[in-house]
């Protein structure tokens, strides 16, 4: 009985629903096939509806935001090896009391950054 109920206020809502002040207010009716392409059921593609046509949907653009972050995490998952790199060295400087390989890995860990710093200023500038 209660599925009924909601079936029957189902109905109710759907046949009184006004399509004609949709469709005068710019909504699209669109027939069977046209709707089972937008929302997925006819084959592997993407559809949407442009300019009055059901066309494929074009492939994603990244913004420049987007493509500037793409940029910026890829200089530092390279800073974080070669500065890993180091940590490892300097490690080894110290148990084995290379002051040499110390002074010289401290001026590469310098420049690393600073090479860092100047690419991550770079993407800023030109993206």
């Amino acid at each position: 009985m209660h599925y009924q109920v909601a079936d029957d206020e189902i109905t109710n809502l759907v046949d009184s629903f006004d399509y004609q002040t949709v469709l005068d207010n710019g909504g699209v009716w669109f027939g069977v096939d046209d709707y089972n392409k937008l929302i997925g059921n006819i084959d592997e593609k993407e559809y949407i509806y442009k300019d009055g046509q059901i066309v494929e949907k074009p492939a994603y653009v990244p913004t420049a935001e987007e493509k500037a972050l793409v940029k910026i995490n890829e200089i530092m998952v390279e800073n974080d090896v070669q500065i890993a790199n180091i940590k490892d060295a300097m490690l080894v400087a110290v148990l084995i009391d290379d002051i040499e390989l110390q002074k010289e890995l401290k001026q590469e860990y310098a420049s690393i950054i600073e090479n860092t710093n100047n690419k991550l200023q770079e993407v800023e500038v030109n993206d």
